[in-house]
């Protein structure tokens, strides 16, 4: 198994049972079928307005029980959207595994056509497609 999908899934297995957590998505160029070895991880979750910022704290557990955690950048860490970059220890320089979160209450409208995303999950109807 690619070590992208081994991330992916890892953190799927462990993030779909939470009650706190509504929906997850991969967007970006693997939905889209075309992802290389220069291609990052972009993820996306929904999860409790109040953990917009401290599930990374989960996340980065999650991570690390793939690999050790050997980067971390906080691109966003107030408003209405999280986002952390992270790679992992032992793989490719150029996989990174950028992970944005947003609040249950933020409406997600994605547009057929344009924006490529694949639904890992989402248990309250939250990722909306609309026509371009």
């Amino acid at each position: 198994m690619e070590i992208r999908d081994r991330i992916v899934e890892h953190l799927c297995s462990k993030l779909e049972s939470r009650s706190d957590i509504y929906a997850f998505w991969i967007e970006g160029s693997a939905p889209q079928g075309y992802a290389d070895e220069f291609s990052d991880i972009d993820l996306w979750l929904s999860t409790d307005d109040d953990k917009i910022f401290t599930i990374y704290d989960d996340i980065e557990r999650i991570l690390s029980e793939v690999a050790p955690i050997d980067f971390k950048y906080i691109v966003k860490n107030k408003g209405e959207l999280g986002q952390s970059v992270y790679h992992l220890e032992g793989i490719s320089e150029f996989v990174t595994i950028d992970v944005n979160t947003q609040g249950i209450s933020r409406d997600v409208y994605l547009v057929k056509g344009v924006d490529g995303a694949q639904i890992l999950f989402d248990k309250e109807n939250v990722v909306n497609f609309k026509e371009r």
